[in-house]
């Protein structure tokens, strides 16, 4: 009789204790999916802070893409990166692009690495930019901002719209491929592509 008292005190607690972790494993789950939700804002909303901006920026095509119509006024999505960043940085954007690039025939992308102009670095640079134009441009040809809070550069998306002005300047976090997304969204809805 002892016996089935403590055998059903001990099954009482497990299944408490069951119940327990159930609960908590279901709050955490219902906190994440929370924080997910209020991470997925509109982009136009997301500000730019404590990064440093030259005023702004119009560019003739010629500086980077030689081809191109001087007349065209079709909007550039361009990325620009230097070798200072960190490579799975550039990387997740690179996977990013790719997949809106596959997704929007019509848009023209360009990617603008800030290397120094060497066999090596060509090299190295056609290998991991195969599936996009790009051309190397140095840092002064096109500024790369730096960050106020840590002196980094930043890495960034940005539309060289019709008038050739840069403007819907983006920059992307590290893990954060979701808002990327989002931006590419809100450039696409903007630009018709």
């Amino acid at each position: 009789m002892k016996n089935k008292f403590i055998i059903t005190i001990v099954f009482l607690v497990i299944a408490c204790l069951a119940l327990y972790i159930i609960l908590v494993l279901k709050e955490t789950c219902m906190k994440k999916k929370e924080a997910v939700q209020n991470r997925e804002v509109d982009i136009s909303n997301i500000l730019i802070e404590n990064v440093q901006l030259s005023p702004v920026v119009t560019l003739s095509y010629n500086t980077f893409r030689p081809a191109i119509n001087k007349n065209d006024s079709t909007p550039i999505l361009i990325y620009r990166f230097s070798f200072h960043m960190c490579e799975s940085c550039i990387q997740e954007d690179l996977f990013e692009l790719f997949d809106f690039q596959k997704q929007n025939s019509k848009a023209t992308i360009y990617i603008l690495p800030a290397y120094p102009n060497d066999r090596n670095n060509q090299i190295m640079l056609k290998n991991m930019l195969h599936n996009f134009d790009f051309r190397i441009l140095p840092s002064d040809s096109l500024c790369i901002p730096i960050s106020v809070q840590d002196e980094i550069e930043k890495r960034y998306f940005a539309v060289i719209n019709g008038d050739k002005k840069i403007e819907m300047i983006f920059f992307p976090r590290k893990n954060y491929q979701e808002l990327t997304r989002l931006y590419f969204s809100e450039v696409k809805k903007m630009l018709k592509w």
